[in-house]
């Protein structure tokens, strides 16, 4: 039998935007970047550049504000639907919302 290569895990959360810079006239680059970590850490865990000329920094930074937020919240949210998933599987009737909830938590975990 194969055995699965253990999944890389990620950079603990709570996550912030770091720091944002407009990038200058000169850069290949237009619009915005957002770097995103763990300020406990050193570096930072990812950068969004956000270079769509149709929104302006508000939205951009809404965007990234709303990437931290989902990830910051996403621990809590899988153990708290696994916790909801073995009430309802003892629960009569209820097998439709718990395959949902299995479909959503795969989703979440990345299955």
């Amino acid at each position: 039998m194969k055995t699965q290569p253990k999944k890389q895990e990620h950079t603990p959360t709570p996550y912030s935007i770091m720091t944002s810079a407009k990038y200058d006239e000169n850069s290949k680059r237009s619009g915005w970047q957002f770097l995103i970590g763990n300020e406990s850490l050193p570096g930072y865990v990812a950068g969004i550049d956000c270079g769509n000329k149709d929104i302006g920094f508000e939205q951009e930074q809404a965007n990234a504000e709303f990437i931290v937020q989902a990830c910051n919240a996403h621990d809590e949210l899988v153990t708290t639907l696994k916790d909801l998933i073995d009430i309802a599987e003892a629960t009569h009737g209820a097998q439709e919302r718990v395959a949902r909830a299995k479909h959503a938590l795969a989703k979440a975990e990345g299955n």
